[in-house]
């Protein structure tokens, strides 16, 4: 079980990440500060939400519901954001990865979970 000074600190550290996933994503770019690899940003944002939902769920520092719901929200508005910034734009496959990653993290984070639990 975490402590409760680790419950604060995950907590802090979602909140963190969320609102710099946001600020990220609402800059206007000129060009893409990721490499030229194809499909690098659907990666990227696999891996935000991934380790946005990884993180409070193996430290249960936030309810599972919470996490869904706020990042699921958070992939439609940063998206919808985007698209009224220059040099951005909408894109489903960036909700899709942000989807995915998400999930990925959720199943991650109840494995750690319970192989905590049972140490």
């Amino acid at each position: 079980m975490p402590t409760e000074r680790t419950v604060r600190w995950l907590k802090s550290a979602w909140v963190a990440g969320i609102v710099a996933f946001l600020v990220t994503s609402i800059m206007p770019l000129s060009r893409s500060p990721l490499p030229e690899v194809a499909m690098a940003d659907k990666i990227a944002h696999f891996g935000v939400f991934l380790i946005l939902a990884l993180f409070p769920t193996a430290g249960r520092a936030v309810r599972t519901r919470t996490v869904v719901v706020v990042l699921v929200l958070l992939a439609l508005a940063s998206e919808g954001l985007q698209a009224m910034v220059p040099f951005r734009s909408c894109e489903a496959a960036d909700v899709a990865a942000d989807l995915l990653g998400m999930l990925s993290g959720l199943a991650l984070g109840a494995f750690l979970s319970g192989f905590w639990k049972r140490l």
